[in-house]
Parts: C-alpha cells; structure tokens; sequence
C-alpha cells in the first residue's frame, strides 16, 4: 500500500471494519533492511501484523491487493474463514466496493450462508439490477461416484430477488 500511495484508503477500510488500522507505519524488519514491516499505529504503539489475529490479517491481504490493483481477476477460496460475522459482512462490502471501482473480476468459494446473504441482501438487495449486471453466482457440486463436475448458475425465473428461492438452491 505504502508503494501504491494507498495507505490512507487502506487504513479507512481497516479501521472501519476492524476497529484499529487507520495510521500505518512501515519499518525496516531486522533480518533484511531491504524489506518492511507494516504495523498498524494506536497512539503511537505499533501494532504488527502478526500480532491483530488471522481475521485481521487475512483481511488486510485480500483489502490490500484490491486496493492497489486494477483490471485484473482476485480469487479468494473460503473468504468467511477466519472471520467474525460482523467483520466478514463489513470486509466483503468493502471489497466488492473496491472491485467495482477497480474493474476487479472477483472469484469466491464458500461454504457460508453468511457469505451469500450479506451479498444477496445487505450489498445488492436494494439494487437487484446492479446483482444481475455485476454478480453471478453458481451452484458447483461433484459427483461423488462419477467424479462429474455440475456447474448451476443460481437464478430462480419467476423472481431473482426471491431470497427463499436462491437460498434453496444453495443449501438443498
């Protein structure tokens, strides 16, 4: 972020999302003065990255590669590990904000209920339009005996915006 000159943006999604991370510092590390450490600042004690949990940490790594990135694609397996319901509904409103802003083609897997409503609903649920222009999601499940993979794009006919029907047809 620091290179990018988007350390501050950073620190604003951080912050809001985790409660610490709007000021950053970035010193040498010890083992090789070439590379830098980041630290998040709180009245001017650093706080390390390896020290604010993995939540936090796995968050700051998909946040920052959206945010300093463009017209590229972002794949992120299992996005709800790791993190607190309230913290993964505020990190992926964040980075599909950033996706959109930064032509981010972005690819999540997931096994979270969590992961499909705060898209479906809390994103997208006042601007179904905007769902259907920029998001897709698809039902994949292997065939246990064949090894075939079924791909299903979940949509429901009668109405896309019913909630009841798409969340059938991802958890029956």
């Amino acid at each position: 972020m620091k290179n990018h000159g988007k350390t501050k943006a950073f620190g604003k999604y951080m912050q809001s999302i985790y409660g610490i991370g709007q000021n950053w510092e970035f010193t040498p590390s010890l083992d090789d003065p070439k590379e830098y450490r980041a630290a998040a600042l709180v009245n001017d004690k650093p706080y390390f990255l390896s020290g604010l949990g993995d939540g936090f940490r796995f968050a700051a790594s998909i946040l920052g590669y959206a945010i300093c990135n463009d017209n590229t694609s972002l794949l992120v397996e299992e996005i709800e590990c790791n993190q607190h319901p309230g913290a993964l509904k505020g990190m992926l409103k964040a980075l599909i904000k950033l996706c959109l802003e930064n032509n981010l083609q972005l690819f999540l897997t997931s096994h979270s209920k969590e992961v499909e409503e705060t898209i479906f609903l809390d994103i997208f649920g006042e601007d179904p339009e905007q769902r259907e222009r920029v998001f897709r999601c698809y039902f994949v499940n292997r065939n246990s005996k064949t090894g075939v993979i079924d791909c299903k794009r979940v949509k429901t006919e009668e109405n896309p915006d019913d909630w009841d029907k798409v969340n059938k047809a991802l958890w029956s």
